[in-house]
This record gives C-alpha cells, sequence and structure tokens, in this order.
C-alpha cells in the first residue's frame, strides 16, 4: 500500500514523544469489513519474547452465537488445542500464539 510510508512516519513520530521505539513495519489484516493495522520490527516483540510476525499483543476477543459455541469448542479442541471456558466463553491459544476469546453474543442479523 502506497500510504504504508506515510503511515509509519506518523506512528514513528508519536512513538518518539512517547518515548517508545520506533515501528519498523506496518502491515494488515483484514476480518469481514474491519481492518487490524499490526505493526512489527518495533523491538518490543523481542522484549515480550513473542515472535516479529503473525501474532497480536494481548487478546483476539470475538462474539459467537451462543448456541453454536459448543461446536467451535469440538472443533479447535480437534486441530489440538487446550480450550478453557463454558458455554458461553470460551479461550484458547492459535498456532502462532495469538490468545483468542470466544464469548456467547446476539445472533447474527439477516442480510
Amino acid at each position: 500500500d502506497p500510504r504504508a510510508g506515510d503511515v509509519n512516519a506518523r506512528t514513528n513520530a508519536a512513538r518518539l514523544e512517547q518515548g517508545a521505539p520506533p515501528q519498523a513495519n506496518l502491515t494488515w489484516a483484514n476480518v469481514g469489513l474491519s481492518q487490524f493495522h499490526l505493526i512489527y520490527g518495533d523491538a518490543l516483540d523481542e522484549a515480550l519474547g513473542q515472535p516479529s510476525a503473525q501474532r497480536l499483543r494481548g487478546e483476539i476477543v470475538l462474539s459467537w452465537p451462543e448456541d453454536k459455541i459448543a461446536g467451535l469448542r469440538k472443533r479447535v479442541e480437534k486441530w489440538g488445542a487446550t480450550v478453557t471456558g463454558d458455554a458461553r466463553r470460551i479461550a484458547f491459544a492459535g498456532p502462532h500464539g495469538n490468545r483468542f476469546v470466544v464469548e456467547a453474543g446476539a445472533a447474527p442479523r439477516p442480510a
């Protein structure tokens, strides 16, 4: 994306004011109509003992229909992840160490 250089420059200026190390790279991931902006190569990955790509800091929280959580849990366990939680909320780690939390939410709206 040709905007990445400008975004990096503005972000690094703000990080410098906060005393944070500059970021080296910026990438993003699209999920439906939403977009996650992911920085990497800013020395925080190493300080936190994390891989430099494919992992978000913190938790990824998703809303899921309550009547579908049990089925999701079975599929994730079959994949090999350790799943904790109950019928309304489960948590597990993905293959790159991302921490997912899936909570019961409202049923999706019809299209």
